[in-house]
């Protein structure tokens, strides 16, 4: 199929010395799972959960060279009216450096992050009024991505949220409202 074609492709290319499209390679649908635990103390479960996170290219006509649009969307099913919009991630890759700068608004606070190709390792900083998150993605093959997820919040009590994400086939899972993907949250 030209899905597991692409994926070979992906992996033969991903694993080569070379840095890697991050853009190409973060967009599409994912299953996000994670398990949400009190950071400190005893470390507590606190609950897990299991939703989608949709990666889309968003085209900007003014955009530089080496300029891209990733449009971050999250929620429990594909159906685009359930889909919440998170944020638009402005990747700036440089292939020499092997890395790439990220920067974003969330929630009308400017953020940033990079990506190090040499660890596969994706970082995102939220620094908002009242809370701080960082978000790090360690990426395991095309279609593999393991996250740690530190949130301290100024009412809330602060947690370590950790799981994985699994890139999945949309075609599986028509949006429609007799059988849309749900998840369980």
């Amino acid at each position: 199929s030209t899905q597991s074609t692409w994926g070979h492709l992906l992996s033969v290319y991903f694993f080569s010395n070379e840095i890697m499209d991050l853009s190409r390679l973060l967009s599409g649908t994912w299953k996000r799972n994670l398990e949400w635990r009190e950071f400190g103390g005893k470390f507590d479960v606190i609950r897990s959960s299991n939703n989608l996170v949709v990666i889309e290219e968003a085209s900007h006509s003014d955009a530089e060279p080496g300029v891209r649009f990733l449009r971050w969307s999250f929620g429990k099913s594909l159906q685009k009216s359930e889909l919440q919009f998170g944020y638009e991630m402005k990747v700036q890759q440089d292939f020499h450096a092997k890395e790439a700068k990220l920067e974003w608004t969330y929630q009308n606070s400017p953020c940033s992050g990079k990506y190090y190709s040499t660890s596969k390792a994706l970082v995102l900083n939220f620094f908002l009024p009242n809370s701080t998150i960082t978000a790090t993605y360690r990426i395991c093959d095309p279609n593999t991505m393991n996250l740690c997820i530190t949130e301290v919040d100024e009412k809330l009590p602060p947690t370590l949220q950790y799981g994985t994400m699994y890139r999945l086939d949309p075609s599986h899972y028509p949006p429609s409202p007799e059988r849309g993907y749900q998840s369980d949250s």
